[in-house]
């Protein structure tokens, strides 16, 4: 895991100086080669897993991991070199707390996000559209008067209730029933 770490962290600073100094290319942004620092950490993380690493003990360290990638996540994501830098680490963190967190596993066996876990699909597909239908009205709805965090972790909120409420009739309608389809 330690070779493999460092090769990770090495290709992903390479991909990131080439695609923050010399450029995106025009259309690069629909391959892989453009997100390849985010293939290169989740390939990382799955040869660890791979080797062993699930067997591993849970611990409270690997979920106090999460508390500065979960800050830095939306810190990243205002500034564009920091973040093709960091924010694959950033998300590789939160994924290895997920993997080795005590908390992080009685959060996940939640029986209501297990289930909305298991529409992710149908989360996926439909949040863009949701977002761009429902978006514009909650910037009109929200007071200007609350400060940068408390509007967006007050937008977040609405939002993914709104998500939710909307795909779940999309997921027992659409999803669900093909899935059973499947099945058989």
């Amino acid at each position: 895991w330690r070779d493999w770490s460092s090769d990770v962290c090495s290709s992903d600073l390479l991909t990131c100086l080439l695609t923050t100094t010399v450029g995106v290319p025009v259309g690069c942004t629909l391959t892989l080669a453009c997100y390849l620092q985010y293939f290169l950490v989740g390939f990382a993380l799955a040869d660890w897993y791979a080797r062993g690493g699930d067997r591993a003990d849970r611990s409270t360290v690997a979920d106090a991991l999460a508390i500065p990638c979960l800050v830095a996540v939306p810190l990243l994501e205002q500034h564009p070199v920091l973040r093709a830098y960091l924010l694959p680490l950033a998300c590789g963190g939160l994924c290895l707390s997920a993997l080795h967190g005590r908390l992080h596993a009685r959060l996940m066996s939640v029986p209501s996000l297990v289930v909305i876990g298991g529409m992710c699909y149908t989360i996926y597909l439909y949040h863009p559209y949701i977002k761009s239908a429902f978006g514009p009205v909650l910037v009109r709805m929200t007071p200007h008067t609350l400060p940068a965090a408390g509007t967006l972790l007050g937008q977040l909120a609405v939002f993914i209730g709104v998500i939710v409420a909307v795909c779940v009739p999309l997921f027992l309608c659409f999803e669900k029933p093909f899935m059973a389809l499947g099945a058989r």
